[in-house]
């Protein structure tokens, strides 16, 4: 036997055995072996209240949630077919990604429990700066709508058919108990204008959605823990953490600017902002507009909450932008002082100076830790929340700058099934 390279000496071989580090398996260090709850599970295909939509037309998708068992949406999505008409034109297209289908998405149970505007920008940021490249390349290209112009143009020829990933806090929680909430949930996602969403060299175009389904898990679980689950509901009620967005909307037109984002929640956990025109989303011409984020001349950026300047000295964007494109990668938890990654950034440094440009100030105090929650609050109604931002020359009239908060939320399912958020 070899220790550290040499044979062992029989002689202090009881001493040196006491030395080493004794492993004990983690399932020997429980009076029984841990496992999870016995349950079984079905994936479920929920039917949209009609079976046409379309931008002419009726544009809100509308789905109400059985409320029976438990549901789990994390393995889930919506399933559409879509069909592009124009008028002429010899190309016709989806911007990228599918969720760009949606400007808006809601969740009600006769009271607002999530709504998010600006849907189909918001996703089109996480689905560019969160979701690997790998998926892009094999998932994307076949359901989740991105790919280059000449695939999106074929698909874009014929009706197609999409699986969209859900971006919602409250589906998103885990199980839900949903037979314990009294009120139907109601799902709705608004279809956005059809200049906003296509790309074409024709007029007149038409988005037509067609078989909406929702895919979820049903979740029947054993009757010990769903008893458990009961007897908590009816003493003290259930609360379910997550984190949401809420988005704001501001324009300026001089170079030093001062954006009040009105915001009032406790727990704020990071802004991500993008600057870009209006013009550019309206015209069916350009490629890719829901991923364009320019600079537009910005030089440094900073937060103002509560008279405090955060981070005390302002995120530099001149040049290749170096300092915001870190500041980028630490917010995807991308950046490691050895420079190894799991997985690349989507966004180069190329691609970020020239035209995936974001403004991300991250509050949490300790990045990558998301058991930790951040202390600063807005909630309160005296409260300010400003960014301040500095540009080489006033920007164009046309130009705004789109802000969303992610922050957390408890929802609460109280004694008597009435299902309500707080934050």
């Amino acid at each position: 036997m070899l220790v550290g390279g040499k044979p062992l000496n029989p002689i202090t071989a009881g001493s040196t055995q006491n030395a080493l580090v004794q492993v004990i398996p983690a399932s020997m260090r429980w009076s029984s072996i841990r496992s999870g709850i016995a349950i079984h599970r079905d994936r479920y295909k929920l039917d949209s209240l009609q079976s046409e939509y379309a931008t002419t037309t009726n544009r809100i998708i509308k789905f109400e949630l059985p409320n029976q068992n438990f549901i789990d949406f994390r393995r889930g999505g919506l399933d559409v077919n879509v069909t592009i008409t124009t008028t002429g034109g010899t190309y016709k297209r989806l911007a990228q990604f599918a969720t760009s289908l949606f400007s808006r998405f809601t969740i009600r149970t006769g009271v607002e429990i999530e709504d998010i505007k600006e849907y189909n920008l918001l996703t089109s940021i996480l689905q560019t700066t969160a979701v690997e490249s790998d998926v892009h390349e094999t998932v994307g290209n076949a359901l989740l709508g991105f790919g280059t112009q000449a695939e999106r143009n074929a698909w874009g020829a014929v009706q197609t058919q999409y699986i969209i990933p859900v971006f919602s806090s409250f589906l998103n929680t885990g199980l839900i108990p949903i037979s314990f909430i009294r009120d139907k949930v109601c799902v709705e996602f608004y279809i956005a204008d059809a200049i906003n969403i296509v790309e074409t060299d024709g007029t007149n175009p038409i988005v037509t959605i067609t078989d909406a389904e929702l895919h979820y898990d049903i979740v029947v679980a054993d009757d010990s823990y769903t008893n458990q689950v009961a007897t908590q509901l009816r003493t003290t009620g259930l609360n379910l953490g997550a984190k949401t967005w809420e988005h704001y909307a501001n324009t300026f037109n001089s170079a030093r600017a001062t954006v009040n984002i009105n915001h009032r929640s406790d727990s704020v956990e990071d802004i991500v902002s993008t600057m870009r025109t209006d013009s550019t989303l309206q015209n069916p011409l350009i490629n890719d507009k829901m991923m364009n984020w320019y600079r537009f001349g910005l030089t440094q950026y900073s937060l103002k909450i509560n008279s405090v300047i955060i981070p005390q000295e302002p995120i530099d964007t001149t040049g290749r932008a170096v300092e915001a494109y870190l500041e980028y990668l630490k917010w995807l938890g991308k950046w490691h002082i050895h420079g190894v990654y799991k997985n690349p950034p989507n966004i180069t440094g190329n691609n970020f100076t020239l035209d995936k440009f974001l403004i991300v100030n991250e509050l949490t105090q300790h990045p990558g830790e998301m058991n930790l929650v951040n202390p600063v609050g807005t909630k309160h109604i005296s409260s300010t929340l400003f960014m301040d931002l500095l540009l080489s020359a006033p920007p164009p009239s046309t130009v705004r700058i789109d802000s969303f908060v992610e922050y957390y939320i408890t929802y609460n399912i109280n004694t008597s099934g009435k299902l309500s958020r707080h934050f």
